[in-house]
């Protein structure tokens, strides 16, 4: 969508003191800036890559380098601040391990990138000795960018809990000898009660230095209703238009609280952080024309939300060319995806990423949506420490080209300026996979961005309240200033 187009969609979507009849019974979102709760992580927006992804391909050249000027310009525009290496391939035996210049290599990128690193460690048949030398690599040069170091990967292969844990603290009292300042997060697996439990009780302060719950999930179950095949061309897929309706629906909610809950049972008398260290839609390394469709954007940005003002320190979105450990293939649900010709193409997921990095910046605001009988719309605030608001709304409602009346109430009369950018797909179709848009403008293969903003004119609204006209399937950034 060219730019002349995008403004003047937003010209006509963005109407003050609307009255037009024709839409329905408005929702009003209620903010209360003079309440401000926890602070957004600055690296709560993150990516987890596999362990292979270390390593060289077959022309020796590597993905994670410091002069892959295309990759750390894609992280830099979507705002990815973090960066968990693991997956399934960190375990797997056909993976061979990183070698002493695959380690050095990644860990110039992610300096070059300004990346804060969790860093995972070989369990399942891993050896001390190797866990010895990379935890020296890491002390002797890297420790400013490593937040925490992982142990393995979703651990099932270890069905009796004590030999689980036996094999955990060899690995952990290794890495100790030659790091003495790492700190420890686990236990990477779907939530687990009794792991996440052996954990906390053996190694959390004041015992150890196991500093962060880490959790995977993919909410909305497999891709594919035959994983059992393991055989990538003989899987059926899940149907594509009730999945793409899962991710929308609010019934989702319900799903993250459990997990949440199992997370806050856990860390229950502790000071303990939690982070979701590997998710994404659907397991399987996504479903195609889902994972990568436009319904993935409006997810995305929600998901976020939800987990991070309900206390997560970040979410690390699994991404990739290809994923997997044993078995390795294409990673539908990936942020972006390198193109043969050169650069990256970034799918409609890394637009709901980069309007929650331009939006979570400071403490969170209370929202309240007055007619909840609308369930499309979810809204979110922050608030800086200067007093700038950002209030990104989403409208999850599809299938039909309308727009919904939102009334937005603010606590205290607005006096500086206030402008807003949207992120949009050609029809509000949220089964295209290309050709979304935020502020007008598509990331290009560099990394590159030059979406625009517009001046919303509230200078003289009547009791601090303005009305939007919000599109089905669109998302929304304010930003006023105080």
């Amino acid at each position: 969508m060219k730019k002349t187009q995008y403004n003047l969609l937003l010209l006509v979507a963005v109407i003050l003191f609307s009255a037009n009849s024709s839409l329905a019974q408005p929702v009003t979102i209620k903010l209360n800036t003079n309440n401000s709760g926890k602070e957004i992580s600055p690296l709560a927006l993150g990516l987890s890559y596999e362990t292979k992804d270390l390593l060289p391909n077959l022309k020796g050249d590597y993905y994670f380098h410091p002069d892959n000027k295309a990759l750390i310009n894609m992280f830099q525009t979507i705002g990815v601040k973090h960066l968990r290496i693991g997956g399934n391939s960190v375990d797997a035996n056909n993976v061979p391990l990183p070698s002493e210049k695959d380690i050095h290599t990644f860990f110039q990128f992610a300096k070059a990138a300004d990346l804060t690193v969790v860093y995972s460690i070989r369990l399942e048949n891993g050896t001390t000795e190797y866990a010895r030398k990379v935890a020296a690599i890491i002390n002797n040069n890297y420790k400013d960018l490593v937040e925490s170091i992982s142990i393995g990967n979703e651990p099932y292969y270890y069905k009796q809990n004590e030999v689980y844990l036996k094999k955990w603290t060899a690995i952990h009292d290794a890495i100790l000898e030659v790091y003495p300042d790492a700190v420890f997060n686990g236990p990477d697996t779907n939530p687990n009660i009794k792991r996440m439990k052996t954990l906390v009780d053996n190694f959390a302060n004041p015992k150890g230095r196991f500093v962060q719950l880490s959790q995977h999930s993919y909410p909305f179950g497999c891709s594919y209703k035959n994983p059992e095949v393991g055989v990538y061309q003989r899987l059926i897929p899940q149907n594509k238009v009730l999945s793409r309706d899962k991710m929308l629906n609010p019934t989702a909610y319900a799903t993250y609280q459990s997990i949440l809950d199992m997370i806050n049972e856990t860390r229950k008398g502790t000071d303990l952080s939690f982070r979701l260290s590997e998710t994404n839609s659907y397991w399987y390394s996504g479903l195609k024309g889902v994972s990568n469709s436009y319904a993935s954007a409006l997810w995305g940005l929600d998901y976020l939300y939800w987990w991070t003002t309900h206390g997560a320190e970040g979410l690390d979105f699994h991404t990739g060319d290809v994923t997997g450990g044993t078995a390795m293939q294409p990673a539908f649900y990936a942020a972006f995806v390198t193109k043969p010709s050169g650069g990256y193409a970034a799918m409609p997921i890394a637009y709901g990423m980069k309007l929650f990095q331009m939006g979570s910046n400071g403490r969170v605001v209370p929202t309240e949506i007055i007619n909840p009988g609308v369930k499309n719309i979810v809204a979110y605030a922050t608030k800086k420490n200067d007093g700038t608001v950002y209030l990104t709304i989403i409208n999850k409602k599809y299938g039909v080209q309308k727009n919904e009346k939102v009334v937005i109430q603010l606590d205290k009369k607005i006096t500086g300026d206030a402008k807003a950018i949207s992120i949009r797909a050609k029809n509000d179709d949220i089964a295209l996979m290309d050709g979304v848009t935020i502020g007008g403008d598509e990331i290009d293969l560099n990394g590159n961005w030059k979406g625009e903003w517009k001046i919303l004119d509230i200078k003289n609204i009547v009791d601090n309240t303005f009305e939007l006209s919000v599109p089905n399937a669109s998302a929304w950034l304010i930003e006023i200033k105080e």
